[in-house]
């Protein structure tokens, strides 16, 4: 084959340090466009980034030339120094994230669910969002997962 076709959407997740609620409501949207810019810049087109106080959510399709945990490593550097020069100077990302795989006639769901963020999560905690993903995604769910 002369070039590479890739469809991979992806739903990545991950929390602020301690799932502190430290991201302004204010300051989100202008956080939601920068992050958008890092997907962009990394060839990953951005289908939905959406961030609440304490936690983000991003639906991408995955470039053939980058790996999930590397693009997940380049948004949570950015974003956190893009943060800290917002005022935010004791702002990290918490070190880990979760990362799903979502088939193409999941593409409209995800886009919606993340584009809902601060909807859904005046009604659910973050940690009963994060285990119910893990639990749907097959994977087994540990304390650890929610910890720092």
């Amino acid at each position: 084959m002369p070039q590479s076709k890739v469809n991979v959407v992806v739903h990545a997740v991950f929390a602020t340090r301690e799932r502190q609620p430290v991201l302004p409501v204010l300051l989100q949207p202008r956080l939601e466009a920068y992050v958008t810019g890092i997907l962009q810049n990394l060839s990953c087109p951005p289908l939905a980034v959406g961030f609440v106080e304490d936690h983000g959510h991003l639906g991408f399709v995955l470039s053939s030339e980058r790996t999930i945990a590397g693009v997940v490593r380049e948004v949570k550097t950015g974003s956190c120094l893009w943060l800290k020069k917002q005022g935010l100077e004791d702002f990290a990302w918490q070190g880990g994230y979760g990362a799903f795989s979502v088939s193409s006639s999941g593409r409209d769901h995800l886009v919606r669910y993340i584009r809902r963020q601060r909807e859904h999560h005046r009604r659910s905690r973050f940690s009963g969002e994060y285990t119910s993903l893990l639990k749907r995604n097959g994977m087994t769910f540990d304390e650890q997962d929610l910890s720092t």
